[in-house]
């Protein structure tokens, strides 16, 4: 239990730093969230980091709430390290946009001690 726990503060405090600095623009500690190997559709990470800058010239008063977070945890990827899914509501608003719907995050991390990072993103109606 204890070890779930912490994992579980951890995967909180992970997503807080993910919505954050895309709410505030911060690519930097934004693309840090995001594994080397991430792929989403047709984007590999550098597609994907520059969709994103894109969008974020477009958009003013970026805010990002999460809701009805669940967390799933996986051992059946030894190759990867530790794997969990996480899956919560998300609404997005900003000046000229507005979406709410189900995201779907695949963490990642070789070992304990070592941050998350995400490994596949995915979105959808709620």
């Amino acid at each position: 239990p204890e070890e779930i726990e912490k994992w579980d503060k951890e995967i909180h405090s992970f997503l807080y730093k993910w919505k954050t600095s895309w709410g505030n623009k911060d690519f930097v500690t934004y693309a840090r969230c995001y594994s080397p190997r991430f792929r989403h559709g047709r984007y590999s990470i550098k597609g994907w980091l520059r969709h994103k800058r894109y969008l974020a010239q477009r958009r003013r008063n970026i805010k990002i709430s999460i809701y009805k977070t669940e967390i799933y945890f996986y051992n059946a990827y030894p190759h990867l390290g530790q794997v969990v899914m996480v899956r919560f509501v998300q609404d997005y608003t900003s000046n000229n946009y507005h979406d709410r719907g189900l995201k779907t995050l695949f963490l990642i991390r070789k070992k304990q001690g070592v941050p998350w990072r995400i490994l596949i993103e995915r979105w959808g109606r709620e």
